[in-house]
């Protein structure tokens, strides 16, 4: 008897108190609350992420591809681009030219563009600032002591011209047969086709900045995402036109070909810019370098796109 009642005493002694067993239990009930709430939180924040994640990537894409200015910042310089290239070789030798007699050639016409709103708050748009003009050539003056000017040999000796270098032979392509130019007819008036749609869906992102760069975030959010999938489907049809419908150099629809290169390059540089501006939305602040930015847009690329589009022809 003696030993169980030590051991009892001992237990008692041993016991926690009934306030600290309470404080360590509902300690544990707030950890095992936050255990759960955050993992039903993590889903949301995991798609937050990859949406951030994707639309940065996106971004980089495009401007990667088509320069800075297919962001906001600026107009892109398009002269000089890829498809401009193309197009200077086959307008070289008058390629342009649609006698091909397939159904009469193809030509684009009767698009319009929606016009930027000046401005949302108090006229505060400063309008399309003009692009800085290129400097002139500094040029040193001529002479012995001028940057790559001839300078005397003093000791009157005479250097041996190089001798000229063999002549490079380039591998001539094979005569361009009818069927292949039909092949190319059909798959450049395919994508040509698709034109005058974008055009309507550029107008739609456009107007849906002049009606919404003021509302409720959630509305912002999905023009802004409006904006990116055009842009991206732009994109894809760059790609698809400059690297997948294989024309011949020496083809009559060479020409065709980089202008609708060029067409689908400038749609998507504006979409991306439109895309880009939404960021400025929302704050009377800073809208107006939202609507700037578009505005600098419609004077360079859709300004060169309706000339190009204006002598485009199959």
């Amino acid at each position: 008897m003696r030993i169980f009642d030590t051991s009892r005493r001992r237990l008692r002694r041993t016991a926690l108190p009934p306030r600290l067993v309470g404080l360590i239990t509902f300690s544990f009930a707030l950890l095992g609350l936050g255990v759960v709430t955050y993992a039903a939180s993590l889903p949301s924040l995991i798609q937050v992420a990859q949406r951030t994640e994707e639309r940065g990537f996106a971004d980089a894409f495009v401007e990667g591809l088509f320069g800075s200015g297919a962001l906001v910042g600026g107009a892109s310089q398009s002269v000089g681009s890829d498809d401009g290239a193309q197009t200077g070789e086959a307008a070289a030798d008058g390629s342009t030219s649609s006698e091909d007699g397939h159904a009469g050639g193809l030509t684009l016409g009767g698009v319009a563009f929606e016009q930027v709103i000046s401005g949302v708050v108090g006229g505060g748009a400063s309008g399309a600032s003009s692009a800085p003009s290129a400097s002139g050539s500094t040029g040193a003056g001529a002479g012995p002591n001028a940057p790559g000017g001839s300078h005397g040999n003093a000791s009157g000796t005479t250097t041996p011209a190089p001798e000229p270098a063999p002549p490079v032979e380039v591998p001539t392509e094979p005569a361009v047969t009818e069927e292949q130019e039909r092949q190319f007819y059909n798959a450049l008036s395919a994508s040509a086709g698709r034109i005058n749609g974008y055009v309507g869906e550029i107008n739609g992102i456009t107007a849906a900045f002049n009606n919404d760069c003021m509302a409720d975030a959630n509305t912002r959010g999905a023009r802004a995402t409006q904006a990116a999938s055009l842009r991206d489907r732009l994109v894809n049809e760059y790609i698809h036109v400059r690297d997948e419908i294989l024309v011949a150099n020496d083809s009559r629809y060479k020409a065709a070909q980089g202008d609708l290169i060029g067409m689908y390059r400038l749609l998507a540089t504006y979409a991306g810019v439109v895309h880009s501006s939404w960021q400025y939305a929302g704050n009377p602040d800073t809208v107006n370098t939202g609507i700037d930015a578009i505005r600098r847009a419609q004077g360079a690329e859709l300004a060169e796109f309706q000339q190009v589009y204006g002598r485009f022809s199959l």
